[in-house]
């Protein structure tokens, strides 16, 4: 039962029964005393919720570089998506050379998904996002991740920092599956969960998050093997898995990162 007395001049609010006026789909009370409607405007809905002691729904960090662990939200998810580019001719070794040198300058984010910034051993990447996958700061929103080489080799490894919508690691990595004609798997895969619970919220209540994640590592697969088409005469064929299965709380490859990260 609501603690909350209500507004007299609002009548649904005095049925202490009622979550959010009877409105639990576009409303959420955590303090329950006072409804938020959670479709509103993004800016003053943060503002709102960044008021409200003791429920962080936005990302705790202070140090937007530093490693969002503690704003985890929800369970861990798995993503695995992978294209296989066939070649004509050329030596695998350097063609996997090349590619894992695009994956760490980021290239095959350009031109339709995000323009990325490196900064050392940052790289910061900057879209205009839908609101839905960011709602925890205005689009167009620049997040960052840090890299870390390995731990395979033509392996690239990213921790989200701050206030980037997922807490979690990324990686990248490039597989020789045939010397000659040269046949390579480019591979990214990642273990992850929402960045506060308003993210967490917006996932599961809102339809937002995992299906555009989907969209967006759709889009990568494609760019590579656009890319190597117009290049080398590549072929290629790839596909995207979002599982529905949750691995749990605990993210398997955090204990696997420099102690500095975890």
């Amino acid at each position: 039962m609501d603690t909350s007395e209500g507004n007299k001049n609002d009548p649904l609010s005095l049925h202490r029964y009622l979550y959010c006026k009877d409105g639990p789909i576009e409303g959420v009370d955590p303090s329950g005393h006072d409804e938020i409607n959670a479709l509103m405007d993004i800016g003053s809905f943060g503002l709102t919720l960044a008021r409200i002691e003791g429920f962080h729904f936005l990302s705790t960090q202070e140090d937007d570089f530093t490693p969002n662990w503690k704003s985890g939200a929800g369970d861990v998810k798995h993503n695995n998506s992978l294209i296989e580019i066939k070649f004509p001719h050329g030596s695998a070794s350097q063609i996997a050379n090349q590619m894992y040198s695009d994956l760490q300058s980021f290239k095959y984010f350009s031109p339709n998904l995000a323009s990325v910034r490196l900064s050392g051993n940052r790289a910061f990447f900057k879209t205009l996002l839908p609101a839905s996958l960011a709602m925890n700061r205005l689009s167009p929103v620049e997040v960052a991740v840090q890299l870390v080489n390995g731990p395979g080799n033509n392996e690239l490894s990213a921790v989200t920092l701050g206030h980037h919508m997922l807490v979690g690691v990324r990686r990248w990595r490039v597989k020789t599956l045939h010397e000659s004609p040269p046949d390579l798997l480019v591979e990214t895969e990642a273990y992850d969960q929402d960045n506060g619970y308003l993210n967490l919220a917006g996932r599961e209540f809102m339809g937002y998050g995992q299906g555009k994640q989907y969209e967006v590592w759709h889009d990568y697969l494609n760019n590579i093997g656009k890319h190597w088409s117009q290049t080398a005469g590549a072929t290629s064929s790839g596909e995207t898995h979002m599982d529905a299965q949750d691995v749990g709380s605990q993210n398997p490859w955090r204990s696997q990162l420099p102690a500095s990260l975890q």
